[in-house]
């Protein structure tokens, strides 16, 4: 008995290791996420978290980029807003996101322009590119955006 002793130290908890790494493979392959729930994400949080993979999919599902949504305390703000996606891309500053947008559904002349003010509002010229670069055909580039304020 005290020669398996130390031979059992050893192989228990290597046993016990692949015992729950094999759980968590079985909880994984039948959809059960064995460390926390997803939560699920509208598209303006999924702007506001920089992630224009899901901003993308989720116009490819039928989500209004031009419809505002809210966004949770903390994504963007220290309070919950509820802004365009587009908005919530402008406001995360990421001209990547804005472009996923503008690209996924290209805009008509007025709400190019409306995109157009936002963009000026920041001070960030990659974002003001990655509008400029979606202007519709016969819509002026300099656009007047006198009276023209951020939504937050």
């Amino acid at each position: 008995m005290p020669a398996r002793l130390p031979t059992l130290g050893v192989v228990l908890p290597g046993a016990l290791v692949a015992l729950w790494s094999l759980g968590l493979c079985a909880m994984t392959a039948i959809g059960a996420n064995p460390y926390w729930a997803p939560q699920p994400v509208n598209i303006s949080e999924a702007a506001a978290l920089r992630d224009a993979a899901t901003v993308v999919r989720l116009i490819g599902r039928g989500a209004d980029p031009l419809e505002p949504h809210p966004v949770r305390a903390g994504a963007l703000f220290d309070r919950a807003v509820t802004v365009t996606p587009l908005e919530a891309a402008v406001a995360a500053r990421r001209a990547e996101v804005v472009d996923a947008i503008l690209s996924a559904r290209p805009p008509a002349a007025a709400a190019w322009q409306r995109a157009a003010c936002l963009a000026n509002s920041v001070p960030d010229e990659d974002i003001r590119e990655a509008v400029g670069a979606h202007r519709p055909d016969g819509v002026a580039a300099d656009v007047d955006c006198a009276g023209y304020a951020r939504p937050w």
